[in-house]
């Protein structure tokens, strides 16, 4: 995997300046368990201007790439109902 790794983030250099973005005043949620970090989380959550977290695909495949293919099949699935499911037959 190794290849493909270094191939997508060699495609990320090339077509996204994702090394220039700053950013200020970075807020990192730690906390053990039962400490209330969970409702802390939900609450910077509803502001969805400037709360970011993390989802799943981003955690395991860190790509650009990637975060653009899987953002353009949700938006045919939102706005034109087009599911990029697989069809089975009877």
């Amino acid at each position: 995997y190794q290849f493909v790794y270094t191939l997508m983030w060699t495609i990320d250099d090339v077509f996204f300046a994702y090394r220039s973005v700053k950013i200020e005043n970075p807020v990192f949620i730690v906390g053990g368990f039962r400490t209330g970090s969970t409702s802390l989380h939900r609450s910077l959550a509803m502001d969805e201007k400037r709360f970011i977290a993390p989802r799943f695909i981003e955690l395991g495949l860190p790509f650009i790439t990637i975060q653009k293919l899987v953002a353009f099949f949700e938006y045919l699935d939102a706005n034109h109902g087009i599911s990029c499911q697989r069809v089975t037959r009877r």
